[in-house]
């Protein structure tokens, strides 16, 4: 067989193989590189989600007549006097930051997503844009921004009760109050 005949198949085939072992080359080493790159930033990151935590002086609002209890950050948000009727009370805070919180009666029995599509109702009929909402067997969450301030509500429904807190901040604010936010929404017990 005459290699001048085939000459045009051989680089072919020499360039092929060259370009898989490159390849075979590159791609078992990208696994070792990207651990590795995982390795060297996993400091930065704890370090950045430790400074996002910031600590504050929390307390907890206790109502005994819906048996529900929520914690607050005691030096950013000063309690008010508690509701005529006994079902809940408003925290304020900077810049016009406001938290309710509240316990009621389901005597509609209402499901969680009636419910949510409710208070979904208020908040779009109020100016603002809900982008996020969580539906569960027994809770709800919902969330959006309007009018420069940001919000977060989560609600504990039950064929007897509900209780809930919504939080409303300066959407400037969300440094401060996005870690805020998920601890209100750990320690809302019912």
């Amino acid at each position: 067989m005459s290699l001048e005949r085939h000459s045009h198949v051989k680089p072919m085939k020499l360039i092929d193989i060259r370009k898989l072992a490159m390849h075979k080359q590159v791609t078992s080493e990208a696994p070792k590189m990207r651990r590795s790159f995982i390795l060297a930033i996993m400091p930065f990151v704890a370090i950045s989600s430790a400074m996002a935590e910031v600590p504050h002086t929390w307390q907890t609002y206790t109502n005994g007549r819906f048996g529900y209890s929520v914690c607050y950050p005691a030096d950013l948000l000063r309690p008010q006097t508690e509701s005529g009727n006994g079902d809940g009370r408003m925290f304020v805070g900077p810049h016009g930051t406001k938290l309710l919180v509240w316990g009621g009666w389901n005597v509609m029995e209402q499901s969680v997503a009636q419910e949510r599509d409710d208070r979904a109702r208020e908040f779009i009929n109020s100016g603002y844009t809900v982008s996020y909402q969580v539906v569960r067997p027994d809770w709800f969450v919902l969330s959006g921004s309007g009018r420069g301030k940001s919000f977060y509500q989560r609600m504990i429904v039950t064929h007897d009760r509900e209780v809930g807190f919504s939080i409303e901040y300066p959407a400037a604010d969300a440094a401060l109050w996005n870690p805020v936010v998920a601890k209100l929404s750990r320690c809302l017990t019912r």
